[in-house]
């Protein structure tokens, strides 16, 4: 999410890479994605080799990691094994009553549920809904 220098906020001008974290993964996988992130200098889209350049600004200034209950524990020991980087990583809960889905498999459409339940707490919620991150839905947008 890009800022605009006009905005009448502390962080005009900056530049945030927003992560929806629904389903619970290893400290280690979202440690990494948490460092890819706050190293990169480079645009998506970008050649490789300008990806990560030393000497270069980094490209977010802060990471917004919105998560499910089940996945949050996992997000906070990744952002505290950063150390000194921790500080650019900030934590907020995903309302509960945020309709969730996930992609259809090969058994059948999404499985539904309230939220609070097991099929929200996995990721799965109400027919419809925008899958968070998911490819036109402006999830997987950047700067």
């Amino acid at each position: 999410m890009h800022w605009p220098d006009s905005a009448v906020v502390p962080w005009a001008g900056e530049c945030w890479a927003i992560e929806a974290e629904v389903t619970r993964k290893t400290v280690s996988r979202t440690t990494s994605v948490m460092r890819e992130l706050l190293s990169r200098t480079g645009d998506y889209g970008c050649a490789a080799a300008d990806t990560a350049v030393p000497g270069r600004p980094a490209r977010h200034a802060r990471v917004l990691y919105v998560c499910s209950a089940g996945a949050r524990p996992t997000v906070l020991r990744a952002r505290d094994a950063l150390g000194p980087l921790a500080a650019r990583i900030e934590v907020r809960d995903l309302p509960r009553h945020a309709a969730l889905t996930v992609a259809p498999d090969a058994a059948g459409p999404p499985r539904t549920g309230p939220a609070g339940t097991r099929a929200a707490e996995t990721g799965m919620a109400r027919a419809g809904a925008p899958r968070i991150g998911a490819a036109g839905t402006g999830g997987e947008r950047a700067c």
